[in-house]
């Protein structure tokens, strides 16, 4: 039998996205260890209701200091969405994780990334405040909230492109 490459319970709940259980035999064959594996969960703002995932990169706030979380809903607003219809997830709390993990779990047609390289999600390199597509989703990558907050350079540059947004 293989050997088990890995043993850390986050790393598994990526591949064991259902609940799995012991059906107690009669015959112990065996004096393994019992692992429990609990699905794969990610703790996000939003319902995701349409779809779009939205990336903020801080290691120190939940999603990004006061002024940058205000930015991130004026976004929200101007793409005439409602924070129940994205996702917001926080990349800082998970940054092993891939842009094939994500998408399998939001399964977004947009991902807006504040402070997220495309380098680090395992995609091409990506123009930032360009909106491309990458793996059939539309993305637009930018800095963190805070940097945008303060260059008015990198709003108008965003904001063009959130501009050719259509959204179905």
């Amino acid at each position: 039998m293989a050997e088990q490459l890995t043993s850390n319970t986050e790393a598994l709940r990526l591949f064991f996205t259902e609940d799995i259980y012991l059906i107690p035999n009669e015959v112990a064959t065996t004096a393994a260890p019992i692992v429990e594996v609990v699905p794969v969960s990610f703790i996000f703002e939003g319902e995701n209701t349409r779809n779009v995932l939205i990336l903020v990169n801080d290691a120190n706030f939940p999603l990004s200091t006061v002024p940058g979380t205000a930015l991130l809903w004026k976004i929200v607003t101007a793409i005439k969405l409602t924070n129940k219809e994205c996702a917001v997830f926080n990349y800082a709390n998970h940054p092993e994780i891939s842009f094939a993990e994500l998408a399998a779990f939001f399964k977004p047609q947009l991902l807006l990334s504040f402070g997220v390289a495309p380098e680090n999600l395992g995609l091409s390199t990506q123009q930032a405040e360009v909106l491309g597509q990458q793996n059939g989703v539309k993305t637009i990558f930018s800095a963190t909230l805070d940097v945008v907050e303060l260059d008015i350079n990198i709003k108008k540059a965003l904001w063009k492109s959130l501009q050719q947004l259509t959204l179905s």
